[in-house]
């Protein structure tokens, strides 16, 4: 064991990689499911779910870089839901895209004050 900190960088490129590659593959394979319209709506709820997934992973193991990851996906989200959401002609589909966007991001702006509050005192 000459170089023990290179294994472990080593496992984290590893991990990162692995995980890219399974979010883009998810991504593909929801693209895909169904009609577009409720592709559109799994892939806003996928990439929120997958912002609060990286969030959380970031917060666990103290990783800014993947906490930053997950605040980025999970506004995309939102940033999708308020741009193709409102081109879908299904209400029921429309409105819970808007809710989806909408829950994760109060609950990822909880999260974060929630992190400020306890990094503060």
């Amino acid at each position: 064991r000459d170089a023990p900190e290179y294994q472990a960088k080593e496992r984290m490129a590893v991990g990162a990689v692995g995980a890219v590659a399974a979010f883009f593959w998810g991504r593909e394979e929801l693209q895909r499911a169904g009609s577009p319209e409720l592709a559109t709506f799994l892939l806003i709820c996928y990439y929120a779910g997958a912002g609060v997934l990286a969030i959380f992973v970031g917060r666990w193991r103290r990783l800014a870089g993947a906490r930053q990851v997950g605040l980025a996906l999970a506004i995309y989200a939102a940033l999708k839901a308020v741009a193709q959401a409102s081109a879908l002609g299904s209400i029921g589909l429309r409105v819970g895209s808007y809710l989806a966007a909408g829950l994760f991001l109060l609950g990822v702006a909880y999260w974060y004050r929630a992190e400020l509050l306890t990094s503060n005192e």
